[in-house]
């Protein structure tokens, strides 16, 4: 019905939006690495519990930004780091196609 078709809609763009956003902090990891080690955690999760938020996530360029955050983390920030890694392996998972 119509209100189950809204609330798919509103989903779907909430969940791109909170990637988006996850995805944009990440990016900022070398002015607010605190901030960007939380947002690579988040991004984990999701896209560890979801097929659909991993692809997404690689539609929205994580891999990229993902690994310039890992360097700032290797030089800077070992909880950085650390959270990287755990989502550059999640995202180098084979899609469940």
């Amino acid at each position: 019905d119509e209100a189950n078709d809204f609330l798919q809609q509103t989903e779907d763009v909430t969940s791109k939006d909170v990637l988006k956003t996850l995805i944009s902090e990440l990016g900022k990891a070398q002015q607010k690495p605190h901030n960007a080690a939380l947002s690579a955690k988040c991004l984990g999760c999701l896209c560890r519990a979801s097929e659909e938020a991993r692809k997404r996530a690689k539609e929205l360029g994580a891999k990229t930004v993902v690994s310039t955050a890992l360097d700032v983390g290797v030089r800077t920030h070992l909880k950085l780091e650390t959270a990287c890694k755990s989502v550059v392996k999640v995202l180098e998972r084979p899609d469940q196609d």
